[in-house]
């Protein structure tokens, strides 16, 4: 066949042969060139390329048609050139919602997954605007096996004929129970359905739009495409503009370069990032990889907001080789991982803000990310919530492990899981949790893994530790002194479990600590009990005279001297390792010369671990005093506590007054 170039005096429609060199329109076989200073507007259904890497190439202007209804299927890949430009909408000139614009990528002699896509070189534009939808929105009547009538909070812009994904709401990995029907009667936010649903959802469940009406797709859904829009150049500006786009079987497996429906390819420049306008309502159907692929974007921040994803294998989003993203309410639907980090240093200071991972096998894969943050981020319905490897410590704040609310029952089999040689420290903050294990494994983790649960259930009075040796819990129920334990709960025979605490020493004087131990046999017995005063050079004192069958209070105590030249803190460790099943309490704490800061009862506690019994010198009332009034708004705290207890007194002598 062919090599057709566009006119040369600025192009035309597709269809008129005045638009191409040598008046021919071209057709199936076609190499295709859109020069420099020409638009070609698509303007109905075609066919074009041969079948190579470089079947259409775009240095000028390849464009949608806002007037008719347009599809091009590439035989071949391809290609937006330097200074080239893709326009299937921008902001200022979106398309119509009364208009479809297709891709189709991916078509050959020779079908295979991944041969052909898009690739928009470094110093390409792309732009892709559909019409304006609610994307995500949620379910606000019930939804019953055989249904086919609901309603939803948001269906702006939703026609008939369109393509929904209802989130699974039942307990457990149940992925499966997502699915997909489609709008046969709508009237505001009352949905009808062509069909019936085969499982039961509940109120507050997810609904995803995945309709629009610009779309890229792969030719046939059995072989997937790809989309790579790469970014690092320094000398030749270039935008990207992604809103309101439906992708349907795109992100291949077979090279990384292949891997998304989208690959943002940054290139590590920090003006990559500031090329894209916006990206977001992005929906994606089906995908042999990922839908979106995040490479190398650093140190500048990239945005991706409300997109849907659901697909029945992959990975829903990849964060890799330092890419700095941010999430904002993302729906993955299902997935075989909802958000993965590897490669490399993986994603850095990744943040995702009120996003949801639903039927996913694993919510969160942190392979190697660095510094991960979740807010108001709910993982319902997973086999397990969140997988850690190793890698800067992830944050969770007001998140939901396994979603409960009302007859929805998100819960998750597993919470967490620590694979081989896990090293970071995750913490989760006023996280709620409704998993049926909160994990699945967790001795084979390094030493260096702990994962601290921090007011568990936004309760102030629960705190959790995860270690490979064993698990801390704030006890509320035994306890020596004050209104709490800390009760140890041991799961090696060889590698102890150990909790430490600061203790504030002057220089030549004696330091005397003391405290209480209390075994629990209910469910055997532990063993190697040991308490341990050491640091700044001192020889260790240790107390090992303790009766692990004694289920009653013991006491012990450990005295050292400095003799640095100067004030400083010593170490005191608790440790202890299993026997068969048993755990222990510790409780009572006391370092007399620290004794105006003791909170040896564990009163206060931050980061899910008991407050360190002291960090500085006691000296000071004022100090304290300050201490105090800097923590009266901190929950669980000392300070909270004199407050609120000042206030019952002053509300109990307004009472006596008034009487």
């Amino acid at each position: 066949m062919a090599t057709i170039n566009s006119n040369g005096t600025a192009g035309g429609l597709w269809s008129a042969t005045t638009s191409w060199n040598g008046g021919v329109v071209p057709v199936l076989g076609d190499k295709v060139y859109v020069l420099t200073g020409d638009t070609i507007t698509v303007d109905g259904t075609y066919v074009a390329g041969d079948d190579t890497s470089t079947a259409i190439n775009i240095s000028g202007v390849l464009k949608a048609s806002r007037l008719v209804n347009s599809e091009l299927s590439v035989r071949g890949g391809l290609i937006i050139n330097a200074g080239g430009e893709f326009d299937y909408g921008k902001s200022a000139d979106i398309i119509p919602s009364t208009i479809t614009a297709k891709i189709r990528l991916n078509d050959s002699a020779s079908l295979l997954d991944g041969k052909w896509g898009l690739t928009c070189e470094v110093t390409g534009n792309y732009y892709v605007y559909g019409a304006s939808k609610t994307t995500n929105t949620n379910l606000t009547t019930q939804l019953a096996i055989a249904g086919t009538t609901f309603t939803v909070t948001d269906a702006t812009n939703w026609s008939v004929g369109d393509t929904l994904v209802i989130a699974t709401t039942s307990p457990g990995h149940t992925g499966v129970e997502t699915e997909l029907l489609t709008i046969s009667v709508i009237a505001g936010n009352n949905i009808t359905t062509s069909t019936g649903a085969v499982n039961l959802h509940e109120i507050d469940g997810r609904v995803g739009n995945l309709t629009k009406n610009v779309k890229i797709e792969a030719f046939n859904n059995s072989y997937a495409s790809y989309q790579n829009l790469k970014s690092n150049a320094t000398t030749i500006a270039n935008t990207r503009e992604i809103q309101h786009i439906e992708l349907n079987a795109m992100g291949d497996n077979s090279n990384q370069a292949k891997y998304g429906g989208f690959r943002f390819d940054a290139g590590g420049r920090a003006e990559s990032a500031a090329a894209y306008i916006s990206i977001g309502n992005i929906t994606c159907n089906g995908t042999e990889q990922y839908a979106l692929d995040f490479y190398n974007f650093y140190p500048v921040r990239i945005t991706a907001t409300d997109c849907a994803i659901y697909t029945t294998v992959a990975s829903a989003v990849y964060a890799r080789q330092g890419t700095v993203v941010t999430l904002d309410k993302c729906v993955v639907y299902k997935a075989g991982t909802g958000l993965t980090t590897s490669w490399s240093q993986g994603g850095v200071n990744v943040i995702c803000n009120d996003c949801w991972f639903v039927g996913c096998t694993t919510g969160f894969n942190n392979s190697s990310g660095q510094g991960f943050t979740f807010n108001n981020t709910v993982f319902a319905s997973c086999n397990t919530a969140n997988r850690f490897g190793w890698g800067a410590a992830p944050t969770f704040n007001n998140c939901d492990i396994g979603y409960l609310n009302g007859s929805y029952n998100g819960s998750c089999v597993y919470g967490f899981e620590a694979v081989n040689n896990a090293n970071i420290v995750p913490l989760f903050n006023d996280c709620n949790y409704n998993v049926t294990n909160e994990y699945s494994t967790l001795t084979i983790a390094s030493g260096g893994f702990k994962l601290n649960i921090s007011n568990k259930n936004v309760d102030p009075s629960q705190q959790e530790i995860y270690t490979p040796y064993g698990i801390l819990v704030r006890d509320n129920v035994t306890f020596k002194t004050g209104v709490a334990s800390l009760r140890y709960n041991p799961l090696s025979t060889t590698s102890p479990l150990t909790n430490e605490w600061q203790i504030f020493a002057p220089n030549n004087q004696p330091v005397v600590v003391s405290g209480y131990i209390k075994p629990d046999t209910t469910g055997g017995l532990v063993t190697n009990i040991k308490v341990t005063l050491s640091g700044l050079g001192i020889t260790p004192a240790t107390y090992t005279t303790f009766t692990p069958s004694d289920t009653n209070w013991q006491q012990f105590v450990v005295s050292a001297t400095q003799t640095t030249g100067t004030d400083g803190i010593l170490t005191l460790t608790i440790e202890c390792t299993d026997s068969t099943g048993g755990e222990l309490c510790v409780d009572g704490i006391v370092a007399p010369v620290a004794i105006a800061v003791n909170s040896g009862d564990f009163g206060y506690w931050a980061g899910a671990a008991p407050a360190k019994l002291l960090a500085s010198n006691f000296t000071s009332a004022d100090d304290i005093w300050n201490k105090l009034s800097a923590d009266v708004t901190l929950t669980g705290s000392m300070g909270e506590l004199v407050k609120t207890t000042e206030e019952k007194v002053d509300d109990n002598q307004a009472l006596i007054i008034s009487m």
